[in-house]
């Protein structure tokens, strides 16, 4: 759940119960939407800025979009990542991708490894380096 700048509407995703919705709440009217932004299994999000949020949209391993919102606007994707295992996307407004996280942890199908990815996006660059996510411990040091 997040909130906008002046404090007048939350955002909120309730992942797997409301899948690809968007719960958008007006405080001062207690008026409730629910928005559909996607086929995502699930959606995670964070504020990137007074103006933006950022969604995160897990497709169970076929594909892990991002894409930047604005609070005044949520329907609107200003700019958008889609990662598949045979490529990337980027579209919308790429300065906006200065505001969000750079690095990422996704489950992602590529018919080889399926697993956990440790995902850097390089806006500038309009690039992704995606990499198996090295395990930090020893097999020995799981009871």
């Amino acid at each position: 759940m997040i909130l906008n700048a002046i404090g007048n509407r939350i955002v909120s995703s309730l992942r797997w119960a409301e899948k690809s919705g968007l719960l958008i709440i007006e405080i001062p009217t207690r008026k409730t939407t629910r928005i559909e932004i996607g086929g995502a299994e699930y959606i995670s999000l964070k504020k990137i800025s007074d103006l933006h949020f950022l969604s995160l949209e897990h497709y169970a391993g076929s594909q892990f979009v991002l894409t930047v919102r604005p609070f005044d606007n949520p329907v609107d994707a200003v700019a958008k990542i889609v990662i598949k295992s045979n490529g990337t996307r980027f579209s919308g407004d790429l300065n906006l991708w200065q505001l969000a996280p750079q690095y990422y942890v996704e489950y992602l199908k590529d018919g080889f490894n399926d697993d956990f990815k440790l995902i850097h996006i390089n806006a500038n660059k309009q690039e992704i380096d995606i990499e198996p996510l090295v395990r930090m411990f020893d097999e020995r040091d799981v009871q």
